[in-house]
């Protein structure tokens, strides 16, 4: 198995992990089992967090299919994710040399359906420095506007039709 986790964000709970595994272990139809992601301002208390993304269909213990995970835009953040390792393809030569950690993520549904657990232990604060607080007027847009095209033009083989 493998996970996401920045430097610069943490976990709440250190037992997530074993949740994770024990998860995948009994599903071994799943590909991935995901979280959702707490989400801070630097310096904000835990208590004072967003909880995202959020969804009817994220309840404990939800096995999500892939055309349910696309359709209903369930894609949190990667480091809520831990993900099955399998000999891996080529991914340069699937999508090209400018392939990300979403990529990854998103070419694992390809190998099953996303085991949901009913937590946010993962931690993401949000930097004044950071790119998506310091980028200001057209820059962010276009930062923000482009990965969503980014994604779907480097996940040609991607297709929610069964």
């Amino acid at each position: 198995y493998f996970v996401y986790i920045d430097a610069d964000d943490y976990l709440l709970n250190n037992d997530i992990y074993n949740i994770q595994i024990d998860a995948l272990e009994n599903h071994p139809e799943c590909s991935m089992c995901m979280q959702q992601i707490l989400t801070l301002n630097d310096g904000d208390d835990p208590k004072n967090g967003n909880i995202w993304p959020t969804d009817k269909l994220l309840i404990d213990g939800a096995i999500i299919d892939k055309e349910s995970f696309i359709l209903n835009d369930l894609r949190g953040l990667n480091q809520g994710y831990m993900i099955r390792r399998r000999e891996m393809d080529d991914m340069e030569s699937l999508y090209g040399k400018w392939f990300d950690d979403t990529v990854i993520t998103l070419h694992h549904l390809n190998y099953g359906p996303v085991f949901f657990i009913n937590r946010a232990d993962y931690v993401w604060v949000q930097y004044k420095k950071s790119i998506s607080h310091s980028q200001k007027g057209d820059e962010k847009e276009l930062i923000y506007g482009s990965l969503p095209l980014h994604h779907a033009i480097l996940i040609p083989s991607m297709s929610i039709s069964k």
